[in-house]
């Protein structure tokens, strides 16, 4: 069994003081560089071994934010509870729009391509930290989660800007796409939107080759799960603290990996070796072994580092 990190994971207390300094202009952006630099260091050392490594996304603010960077027509703006956390997320909704609650679609040109290269440098391979042909993965959000966390903007627009997006990433070598998706059971899903999502994940296939995960947490997914297991992706993710591997595995497709989310984010805890033993062993039941991945049931953010950085080698003794 392998284990994936995935999303933006923890920033040391380090990095956290040099972030909020940098904000208050009381050091330099190398400076501040320098920091995230050692914080990269340090979490390759505690993946090695892993087949794709995760970057940390030492520069992300949220999933969300950066899209601000090259979609001139959104801006970021107030602040809204990440689902049922205690974090939030500001939000992107355009700069400007008519005062109707008509979701705005913009332009077809609303991307700005030209600022696409370095972006993805900037925000991917973190200043050219990793080089292209890295191994590693790539989290974005799922356009459910995307358009949760807009407004005033309809899904025309984010499948637009995540295609746009996709396209640039898809001649990198060796990648694993994760899309984080939480609203699956978070709310029901319409039958317009199940078939926006359909459509877009056939579409990303089309030209996209690596493997492409999509990512569930937080909640219960039973009354989705026909819906989930139909989609077009290589793998799916579960978090196995809302659901139960006897209701959810029964009838998982056989073909897929299994993103298993058995550390919990929710809480400082290191899991118990000999019920993570228990726990995956349940899950070959299911599963093929080599199809299952171990990984954090819900953001690894949500952690102090020192905490995540315990749960990931107890991990990985267990998994040995």
């Amino acid at each position: 069994m392998n284990i994936l990190l995935w999303g933006q994971y923890p920033r040391s207390e380090r990095l956290v003081q040099a972030t909020r300094d940098f904000d208050r202009k009381r050091i330099t952006q190398e400076e501040l560089r320098n920091a995230q630099n050692e914080d990269s260091k340090t979490l390759m050392m505690l993946q090695e071994d892993f087949p794709y490594a995760s970057t940390g996304l030492f520069g992300w603010q949220d999933l969300l934010r950066p899209f601000a960077d090259i979609v001139p027509s959104l801006k970021v703006t107030g602040l809204k509870r990440f689902f049922e956390t205690n974090t939030f997320w500001k939000v992107l909704e355009p700069v400007t729009h008519p005062p109707s609650s008509t979701p705005l679609s913009l332009p077809a040109s609303s991307t700005d391509e030209g600022k696409l290269d370095e972006w993805i440098k900037r925000y991917f391979f973190s200043d050219d930290t990793y080089p292209a042909d890295a191994p590693l993965v790539f989290t974005l959000p799922f356009i459910y989660l995307f358009k949760e966390y807009t407004r005033n903007v309809d899904y025309k627009t984010v499948i637009e800007i995540l295609q746009t997006v996709l396209r640039a990433l898809a001649d990198l070598p060796n990648k694993m796409l994760v899309f984080a998706e939480p609203s699956l059971g978070w709310r029901p899903l319409t039958n317009e939107e199940k078939k926006l999502g359909l459509e877009f994940l056939e579409k990303i296939k089309s030209f996209f080759d690596n493997p492409v995960i999509i990512n569930t947490y937080f909640f219960d997914i039973e009354k989705e799960k026909d819906f989930l297991y139909s989609l077009p992706v290589d793998g799916i993710g579960i978090d196995f603290y809302a659901n139960s591997i006897e209701n959810v595995l029964r009838d998982f497709p056989q073909n897929k990996m299994l993103l298993a989310g058995a550390l919990a984010s929710d809480s400082t805890r290191i899991e118990e070796k000999e019920k993570l033993a228990g726990f995956f062993n349940s899950l070959e039941k299911f599963v093929e072994r080599s199809l299952i991945w171990g990984a954090s049931a819900g953001p690894a953010e949500l952690l102090p580092r020192v905490v995540a950085d315990n749960k990931i080698r107890n991990l990985k003794e267990v998994l040995k």
